[in-house]
């Protein structure tokens, strides 16, 4: 059996954004070590019938997994439930959130050798900005440090959409992370990375951004600093939605030709109609009016050259 895995672990209504980024992977990893594999939470219906069988054909394993498999929790815990789904034999893992998508080998990230019960993750983006004066960093920064969050942590508060594991360890962390969400209820806004920061803020390996590259990324200069392999789309909108700055035709390409190869999945691929399209192109003009000065500024880009410069792969 195979030793590494690529996994995903979403909901129904995500399959086709995560069909894409799972066949890149297949792509992007060894297929004599590495097994990609989508763990749908639900069951399997005459909607996802299609996805079975375009999956099948790019060499991806989808496999339906049961709500109480994940005790009923809200999807985004899914990832923290990995031990119970994936065969205990796998050692290596790396876990992809489904709004991705991969440009280049994931074997480095797979390869890497980790310490017993370590895991490796990339800063959250704006763990680069925490500690700036204006209202909005000054909110968020209160916000942290009123669950807890310590200040050591602050700077490398961690993106939990692409993590590396080790299988063996996975287990006990994550009973550690769901247990800490539970104590603080709805206290956290993101009860999962909250949790995941509160426990493992100090401890966890910094991965590159190259593994889980913020797509506002891209309007800022910064692939000449990372080239990046993993492009994590964290927002609405998205690139399956339309053809939206800073990504454009590129990066909302790939999901046409999906929908093109594969006409059985056409009709899952929900583009924008022309007036939330437009709402979005406002609300991006804006948005980067404000924020792109302060995001390519010089103080940023130091600031991710010295992290690049410490990650650990």
């Amino acid at each position: 059996m195979k030793d590494e895995c690529c996994c995903y672990v979403i909901d129904q209504g995500y399959l086709f954004p995560t069909v894409l980024s799972a066949a890149q992977a297949r792509k992007a990893t060894c297929v004599d070590t590495t097994d990609i594999k989508i763990f749908c939470i639900g069951s399997e219906n005459a909607e996802t019938l299609p996805f079975q069988n375009v999956c099948e054909s790019l060499g991806v394993e989808l496999v339906f997994a049961p709500p109480a498999a994940i005790d009923h929790m809200p999807i985004l815990f899914a990832r923290f439930f990995l031990s119970r789904l994936l065969d205990p034999a796998y050692r290596s893992i790396v876990y992809v959130d489904g709004d991705t998508q991969i440009s280049g080998s994931l074997q480095p990230l797979l390869d890497i050798e980790l310490e017993p019960g370590r895991f490796i993750a990339a800063p959250d983006p704006m763990s680069i900005l925490i500690d700036q004066p204006r209202r909005m960093w000054r909110k968020r920064r209160a916000y942290l440090q009123s669950i807890g969050i310590a200040d050591a942590v602050l700077q490398r508060y961690c993106n939990s959409g692409v993590l590396r594991f080790n299988l063996r360890d996975w287990e006990a962390i994550s009973t550690a992370v769901i247990e800490t969400s539970s104590r603080h209820g709805h206290e956290l806004k993101f009860p999962d990375q909250d949790a995941l920061n509160l426990m493992f803020g100090t401890d966890y390996l910094t991965m590159s951004y190259r593994w889980n590259f913020p797509s506002f990324f891209l309007a800022c200069g910064f692939e000449d600093l990372i080239t990046p392999t993993i492009y994590h789309f964290m927002s609405n909108p998205r690139p399956w939605h339309g053809p939206f700055q800073p990504w454009g035709d590129a990066w909302h390409e790939p999901y046409l030709r999906l929908a093109s190869e594969h006409p059985e999945l056409a009709r899952f691929h929900k583009a924008f109609g022309p007036i939330k399209t437009a709402k979005y192109i406002a609300q991006q003009r804006i948005k980067s009016a404000i924020e792109l000065p302060l995001w390519r500024s010089s103080l940023v880009r130091e600031r991710i050259e010295r992290h690049e410069a410490r990650a650990y792969v």
